[in-house]
């Protein structure tokens, strides 16, 4: 059975997968071609919002393992 702490750090770990797909996807210049100016300025949003999620849940790791 997971415990809590090992729960948090798997759903960090998934998050900072997508995390690292949409940034190498918004890195790509050919790509704000497909998706319009709207979308990518949704995107970028996006990314500066599951970063700061990541960064939460770093944070929350750090507080159970003291």
């Amino acid at each position: 059975m997971n415990t809590f702490l090992e729960r948090l750090k798997a759903e960090k770990s998934e998050l900072e997968e997508k995390l690292t797909k949409l940034t190498s996807f918004i890195a790509n210049p050919e790509n704000k071609t497909v998706t319009g100016e709207d979308q990518w300025v949704l995107l970028k949003y996006q990314r500066m919002l599951m970063k700061g999620y990541s960064d939460t849940l770093a944070q929350r790791i750090r507080l159970i393992e003291k």
